[in-house]
């Protein structure tokens, strides 16, 4: 079962502000400001995420994201 879960907030967005500066520090530029929350998101609760978007690979590799693959 899923479930539905409040998202946004400035926790989060503190997060994701972080997470932006850390992976451009590397020289790597995310292109969506959503694909940031939603990686933040993910990360801080420690949350697998299902995705077929490059954006997300830097946050696995470099920020510790978990993703699921089928």
């Amino acid at each position: 079962m899923l479930s539905i879960e409040p998202a946004g907030g400035e926790r989060l967005a503190q997060a994701a502000a972080r997470h932006y500066r850390s992976l451009r520090a590397l020289g790597i530029t995310v292109r969506s400001a959503v694909d940031v929350m939603v990686a933040s998101f993910c990360t801080d609760r420690d949350y697998a995420l299902l995705h077929r978007d490059r954006d997300f690979e830097s946050f696995e590799q470099h920020r510790g994201l978990r993703t699921w693959r089928p």
